[in-house]
């Protein structure tokens, strides 16, 4: 059976996620806006580009969910919290130089976040670290 800690840690992480693609959808015209200026002929791969992205984004972001949730990978889950820590790093630098979201992006953005964050600190939860390491000691009363 899998810790309480790692069934919350799906539910945060792949609320996350689900949030992460609605920020996509409400930021759709920005972005496509933003690829027409890159230069010559974006206009018409652009869609295509940011569509691929996130097909690529959501495998992975399904795979490390996979391999965490449901294998215990260690590796997986560090690989997680070294995303975790590029967003964050990500945002936070994007606030200092003024091009962070706003309105209803920034909300989303700022949800998402804290949803990854959550999940990330259910991964180093005492009944996670056993599960994690293969602990057959971990208490029968922190597993549902």
């Amino acid at each position: 059976m899998r810790p309480i800690s790692i069934k919350r840690f799906e539910i945060f992480y792949l609320l996350s996620f689900v949030v992460g693609l609605l920020n996509m959808v409400v930021a759709w015209d920005a972005t496509m806006q933003q690829m027409a200026a890159a230069g010559p002929g974006m206009e018409d791969y652009g869609p295509a580009i940011m569509v691929g992205s996130v097909a690529i984004g959501a495998l992975i972001t399904l795979l490390l969910w996979f391999f965490t949730a449901r294998k215990a990978s260690n590796i997986a889950r560090w690989i997680i919290v070294i995303f975790f820590a590029i967003s964050l790093f990500s945002n936070v630098m994007s606030l200092a130089r003024g091009s962070f979201p706003d309105g209803l992006g920034a909300v989303i953005a700022i949800v998402s976040l804290l949803l990854e964050a959550a999940a990330v600190v259910m991964l180093f939860q005492p009944d996670a670290r056993a599960w994690f390491a293969n602990d057959e000691a971990v208490g029968a009363d922190t597993f549902e």
